[in-house]
């Protein structure tokens, strides 16, 4: 990682996450959990930023989906590019 720095201070990979899943429930209030699958480090111009991938689960609204959905249905993948320095959310996909 100090290949991505200069003289600005990084936050944390952990910091990095604990903003990611702040922002996908603030944005998504049914999302139940978050599980991260991988973090890399990346610029986009001269900005280092983290990529951040992993899977969110939405909770189900009624007991009939439970029973008769199959439970990766409720499973989405993210990507979030997170600004290595402010911690600022620079970008998301969701599918």
């Amino acid at each position: 990682m100090s290949d991505l720095t200069s003289e600005r201070e990084l936050i944390s990979e952990e910091t990095a996450r604990e903003l990611t899943a702040s922002y996908l429930h603030e944005r998504y209030y049914d999302f139940d959990k978050v599980l991260f699958s991988s973090v890399e480090n990346a610029r986009i111009q001269e900005t280092p930023v983290y990529l951040i991938y992993g899977t969110v689960h939405v909770k189900s609204r009624s007991m009939f989906d439970r029973l008769l959905i199959d439970k990766e249905a409720f499973n989405y993948k993210f990507m979030v590019e997170v600004n290595a320095v402010t911690g600022r959310i620079i970008n998301y996909e969701l599918e």
